[in-house]
């Protein structure tokens, strides 16, 4: 049904190819490959650090962007609905799988029971 979509979009049929199973096995195949030229991953700084040795054992290129963490500062004269328009889909885009997905909130504690109900209700 995925693929579908990708084909419904208008992305042409063989372009975009899933691989579902043990991440460390695909990983493991994939990157040892010869077809494969370069990797690249947006996670965590753990599996970044496992993926780039394995890149290099196979001299591959990689690129890793890694363990982001991204606070949202809302200060005391925000407008508190453009921070939750701009950060509640900051938040939610792509499930929150974004290396720039804010982690979290630091908000001025005078409007901070407006900015969680606000984003609370945005969720």
């Amino acid at each position: 049904a995925l693929l579908q979509a990708f084909v419904e979009a208008g992305v042409p049929a063989g372009t975009v190819g899933l691989v579902f199973g043990d991440p460390a096995e695909i990983s493991s195949y994939l990157i040892a490959h010869p077809v494969i030229r370069k990797v690249t991953f947006t996670g965590s700084t753990p599996v970044g650090k496992q993926l780039a040795a394995l890149a290099g054992t196979h001299m591959k290129r990689a690129t890793m962007e890694l363990g982001g963490h991204a606070p949202v500062i809302v200060a005391e004269d925000a407008d508190v609905a453009l921070a939750i328009k701009a950060a509640g889909a900051a938040k939610f885009r792509n499930a929150g799988q974004v290396c720039i997905s804010p982690t979290r909130f630091l908000v001025h504690h005078s409007i901070r029971e407006e900015f969680a109900a606000a984003l609370v209700k945005h969720a």
